[in-house]
C-alpha cells in the first residue's frame, strides 16, 4: 500500500502521507478546512478518512483512515547531516506526485 494518498475534499485535493501503520495520517489544513467528506485515493483505491486535529497556523491537519498502511520513513532534522540529500514529496496541479529531491543546507 502506498505510503502517500491523495487527500480528497469537495473543492480541495492534496497529499498527505502516513506517519503510522495504522492509518494516522499528515496532510495541509488548508485542504481539509470546512469539509463535511475526505477521502483518500490509494493504490487500493478510495478510502474514507476523518479529521483528528488541525493547527490552522502551521497548516497541518492529522487525519485518521482505517486499515493498514505503509507508513513513510521520517527522521528529525537535527539527525540530517549538512550536505546530506533529503526529499520532498507532494502533489503538482493534480498531474501527478512528484518527489524533489535536494541537499540539506541549513537545521
Amino acid at each position: 500500500m502506498q505510503s502517500q494518498p491523495v487527500v480528497l475534499t469537495k473543492g480541495h485535493t492534496g497529499t498527505g502521507f502516513f506517519i503510522t501503520d495504522d492509518g494516522y495520517l499528515i496532510s495541509n489544513y488548508h485542504v481539509v478546512k470546512d469539509a463535511t467528506k475526505v477521502r483518500l485515493l490509494t493504490g487500493a483505491g478510495l478510502i474514507d478518512a476523518k479529521v483528528v486535529q488541525v493547527d490552522a497556523a502551521n497548516d497541518l491537519a492529522l487525519l485518521k483512515a482505517d486499515g493498514r498502511f505503509a507508513p513513510l520513513p521520517i527522521a528529525a532534522s537535527r539527525t540530517g547531516l549538512l550536505g546530506g540529500t533529503v526529499a520532498t514529496v507532494g502533489l503538482q496541479g493534480f498531474r501527478a506526485q512528484v518527489c524533489q529531491r535536494g541537499i540539506q543546507c541549513n537545521r
